[in-house]
């Protein structure tokens, strides 16, 4: 059974997502295994032109990856906190 699709109402999430990538120094092919995603994937998260949903497990698995809480990971601007 796929994972629920979450919709993302703002390109905030690929915001952080690539703050946080490059905080955390993960190249395109660590991050696509981890995601279990494509490396093309990747990079289209990082130039926000993935669209506006994202399995819900994926973006978990980003918290996770990341240390960050979900809600702030959507909603907050990180590259502000730091």
């Amino acid at each position: 059974m796929k994972s629920p699709i979450f919709v993302l109402n703002s390109d905030l999430f690929y915001r952080n997502f690539r703050y946080l990538k490059g905080k955390y120094g993960l190249s395109r092919r660590a991050l696509s295994r981890l995601l279990g995603m494509s490396v093309y994937a990747i990079e289209l998260m990082e130039h926000n032109q993935w669209g506006d949903a994202l399995e819900l497990s994926k973006l978990e698995r980003v918290c996770q990856i990341f240390n960050v809480d979900f809600h702030d990971l959507i909603t907050k601007n990180l590259s502000e906190f730091d």
